[in-house]
């Protein structure tokens, strides 16, 4: 079996209108659970954060947290742009790696203005 490596950040969430944001299309990701020992554990995400954006570009319908770090490498660093108790913070975490089969792995298109590995 034919294996892909991909990066992993250990959450899961749903996206939902970001109030927080004049603009329409921007979205925001809430997070419902967090995985024990994962890299968004480590950081301190927790469930019940609201994440806006990842490295400064902004979460929409069209470009969603797995969007966002699909194209990125196991061990990179993020920041994400976190509401938590109503205080925007920013949150590092060095994402980590899974792997999966691949034929399950179908990746987000990327951008016309390109990805930044």
């Amino acid at each position: 079996m034919i294996v892909r490596t991909v990066p992993f950040l250990g959450l899961e969430w749903h996206m939902k209108p970001d109030e927080s944001s004049s603009e329409s299309g921007i979205h925001a990701t809430v997070v419902r659970r967090v995985v024990p020992n994962s890299p968004a554990h480590r950081a301190g995400v927790q469930v019940g954060d609201v994440i806006h954006g990842v490295d400064g570009a902004a979460l929409t319908g069209q470009s969603t947290l797995t969007d966002q770090i699909v194209h990125k490498k196991p061990g990179a660093v993020i920041v994400l742009d976190v509401t938590r108790n109503q205080k925007r913070v920013h949150v590092k975490v060095v994402l980590g790696e899974r792997q999966i089969p691949a034929h399950r792995y179908m990746p987000a298109p990327q951008s016309a203005a390109g990805s930044s590995d």
